[in-house]
């Protein structure tokens, strides 16, 4: 419980900034339509999203009516029925993206492609020289990359498996982009997460080599 109120407080602290410049871009820019009042803010709806990818549930469904209704509606006074809350969750995507272009985490980029797109276009792919291939200049920033190969594939383990971020039955293209973003933002507020434990002076003499 005390992860949930760490998470609460620091979502609410980025929403109360966030959210009243966000509703006057808004306006300013023609976009806003008719709002029908919400009993929960958003920093609530924030917080069931980002916990349910650190707990061990599997099935947001069990976990939102067996679990936070159950247990902890006590601490979220106005909890909306579930599917109530399944209509106002789209309205999170906007905060919870730019609620982790802040975090401070390992993750500092993510990029989604297209169906017809190759995951790789665009990316260099490192590998080691083998025997049966031809010598091949490496930088030091590839050499240091390759070495903790063991840690990334770590973290795409853990992205994968705790913050729960690979999922195929999507409903919705915002189904989808809520399930990635909580289960993001999950992960840069884990404690404990893998490190490539490259200092700044490292990092600078790798880049700049």
């Amino acid at each position: 419980m005390n992860k949930l109120v760490e998470i609460f407080c620091d979502v609410d602290d980025f929403c109360r900034v966030f959210i009243p410049q966000w509703e006057k871009q808004l306006i300013a820019d023609g976009n806003i339509k008719r709002k029908r009042s919400c009993r929960m803010t958003m920093s609530e709806i924030m917080t069931v999203l980002i916990a349910f990818h650190t707990s061990n549930h599997r099935d947001f469904k069990n976990y939102y009516k067996g679990y936070i209704a159950k247990f902890y509606r006590s601490h979220f006074p106005n909890l909306l029925s579930y599917t109530r809350f399944l209509e106002v969750m789209p309205k999170a995507i906007v905060p919870l993206s730019s609620y982790f272009s802040i975090l401070k985490g390992e993750i500092v980029d993510a990029k989604l492609t297209t169906g017809n797109v190759h995951d790789t276009k665009g990316v260099d792919l490192i590998t080691t020289v083998r025997s049966n291939m031809k010598a091949k200049a490496m930088s030091l920033w590839d050499r240091a990359m390759l070495s903790r190969r063991f840690i990334i594939e770590t973290i795409n383990d853990q992205l994968k498996n705790i913050s729960q971020i690979e999922h195929s039955r999507h409903r919705s293209p915002n189904g989808f982009m809520l399930n990635l973003l909580a289960g993001l933002v999950a992960y840069c507020l884990k404690e404990n997460k893998p490190t490539l434990n490259i200092n700044d002076v490292e990092m600078n003499v790798m880049v700049s080599a």
